[in-house]
């Protein structure tokens, strides 16, 4: 299929071709899909890890503040 810029996408790798163009599932390797689910979950993951730790340190230095008055 030509998109108008002399590109024929069905021809490009599936991991290459843009998500816009062709359908979904449309010869493109599911794994795709799973790496891509595993790495959502861990960025979600690290930013928890994150905000609970920013969390507590937010709240240990209130706390200190506290006793300072």
């Amino acid at each position: 299929r030509d998109d108008g810029d002399g590109l024929i996408l069905g021809e490009t790798p599936a991991t290459l071709r843009p998500f816009l163009f062709g359908g979904r599932g449309e010869g493109v390797d599911p794994q795709l899909y799973v790496t891509i689910t595993i790495s959502i979950i861990i960025v979600l993951v690290a930013t928890g890890i994150i905000f609970k730790f920013w969390a507590s340190v937010q709240e240990e230095e209130n706390w200190e503040l506290s006793l300072n008055t």
